[in-house]
């Protein structure tokens, strides 16, 4: 589809939605502040990121569960496209945001995103793969990718998390998440919990400790 039918097609079916305490609005649609909530204002452009797709929300629920707990620490997010998910983490309290996307569209996207929310000095945008050099460990990593890519990334997600933190991978149907949970087992992470819409799954899993796993290699 050319950019500019893209657009309008974007532009017909983004509307501002409410999940917990935050509301997501794309940039032209009118949003009145109300105390406690958190406004996110996204223009997609030919990112992936809306707020549209389930995957998206089921990340944006699980960073509603997972950041109070990190408040103030690190966060990075992987493959970010519109980038709404390191703004999210942002406004939420985190206090230093990595985000990464392989596609230079998606980097701009998501730069002009970031500006546009404010928080230009807490998230660090990149262009590049996988989770990249971060000067320190995050309390929280985020993914919003697809199954295979997800379960790839899992063996060095376990040393770039902080004792406790969480890790949030989305974009996985229904019929490939035994082989995320697999991967995960492997890699020394454990369920926290599966989070569910239709056929799409999110998972929040966290570092395994070294001698939970020695004693369930002995089981």
């Amino acid at each position: 589809m050319p950019a500019a039918g893209w657009t309008r097609a974007v532009r017909r079916a983004v509307r501002p939605f409410h999940l917990g305490r935050l509301t997501v609005a794309p940039t032209w649609a009118r949003v009145a502040a109300r105390p406690g909530r958190v406004v996110l204002r996204i223009d997609p452009g030919m990112a992936f990121g809306s707020g549209v797709h389930p995957s998206t929300r089921l990340c944006l629920r699980a960073l509603l569960h997972c950041l109070p707990a990190y408040r103030c620490r690190a966060v990075i997010d992987v493959g970010t496209g519109s980038g709404i998910l390191a703004i999210a983490a942002a406004r939420l309290g985190a206090s230093r945001v990595w985000a990464r996307d392989v596609d230079p569209i998606a980097v701009g996207v998501a730069r002009e995103n970031v500006r546009v929310n404010d928080v230009v000095r807490t998230i660090h945008l990149v262009r590049g793969r996988g989770l990249g050099p971060t000067p320190l460990r995050a309390g929280v990593i985020v993914a919003n990718l697809i199954a295979e890519t997800v379960a790839a990334l899992l063996p060095a997600v376990r040393s770039r998390l902080e004792c406790g933190g969480m890790f949030v991978g989305s974009g996985i149907v229904a019929d490939r998440l035994p082989e995320v949970l697999a991967a995960a087992d492997a890699s020394g992470l454990s369920v926290v919990e599966v989070l569910t819409s239709a056929e799409w799954r999110a998972v929040i899993l966290t570092a395994t400790p070294a001698r939970s796993r020695r004693e369930r290699r002995l089981l």
